[in-house]
């Protein structure tokens, strides 16, 4: 108690000073209905700019919810396209419905990022859903509609995918601007771009032309984002070796979409098939 008295003796002063001009500041927005006005003005624009920089606050922190909510809605509606193309029939008219969801080429399912690396030779993205959610090996990575990796392992809650930014990635990709096509990896040298090899000497590559999956890789659904050619070459006077700028901001991956191709075993199973009997005989 003492030393609160020697405290506010110390502080009497400024106590005193505050509180005359509290006084002066309400005698002279009383004065008159303009000076009223005026204060309540500034006063309502400092308060405007408190909430302002709240809300604003609160909605950078609710982004996070908010981005997994988006992931969530993206992945049904892509499985509704999947499905309504499962009901299309050749002939382009609409067969009834019932048919199984698992008739659709690709399954879609949102998940998390709970580790992520760029910096190494090998990286990998582990994600917060395994076999218990219906994750399997080979599933495709995107995030927003663009190129992430592909699950390599799985646990029962838990998947290890391989990243585009790894030297044992491979995958194909076209120039849409010809649409030749080349093989896709990872050099290790720039986490912001990968390589495209084997393209056609006679294709017109140019610099900006935009990279996209084909149809040849069972894992990736065709015409997915890969990236831009920045720069390219020829390699053996036969193809190009092209520098690509992925998209993908690879050390901002949060939420992600897992693929299913409904139709890889089989795929898989078939290519595998000729190429024993082509050893074999």
């Amino acid at each position: 108690m003492y030393k609160l008295i020697l405290f506010l003796k110390q502080i009497h002063l400024a106590i005193l000073f505050l509180a005359i001009e509290l006084g002066a500041i309400m005698y002279f927005s009383h004065s008159s209905v303009y000076t009223n006005a005026k204060i309540m003005n500034v006063s309502n624009s400092m308060i405007g700019g408190v909430y302002g920089t709240l809300t604003t606050s609160k909605e950078y922190l609710d982004l996070k919810d908010n981005n997994e909510e988006l992931s969530s809605l993206l992945a049904l509606q892509l499985n509704e396209i999947e499905l309504l193309k499962s009901h299309i029939c050749t002939d382009s008219s609409i067969v009834k419905l019932g048919i199984a969801a698992d008739t659709s080429n690709f399954f879609y399912m949102p998940a998390k990022v709970v580790n992520n690396s760029i910096s190494r030779q090998y990286n990998y993205i582990t994600i917060s859903k395994g076999s218990d959610d219906g994750v399997e090996k080979d599933m495709a990575i995107i995030s927003n509609n663009t190129v992430v990796g592909y699950i390599a392992a799985c646990s029962n809650n838990y998947s290890v995918g391989v990243s585009i930014l790894n030297r044992d990635f491979r995958s194909s990709g076209k120039d849409i601007n010809n649409n030749y096509f080349g093989s896709l990896s990872w050099d290790g040298v720039n986490y912001k771009e990968v390589v495209l090899n084997d393209i056609p000497k006679y294709a017109n590559v140019q610099k900006g032309d935009t990279i996209m999956t084909t149809s040849f890789s069972p894992r990736f659904p065709e015409n997915l984002n890969i990236g831009i050619v920045t720069d390219f070459k020829l390699t053996d006077k036969m193809s190009y070796r092209a520098k690509i700028e992925i998209f993908t901001d690879m050390s901002q991956i949060y939420n992600v979409i897992l693929v299913r191709n409904n139709n890889i075993e089989e795929i898989t199973e078939l290519e595998t098939s000729v190429i024993d009997n082509r050893a074999n005989d």
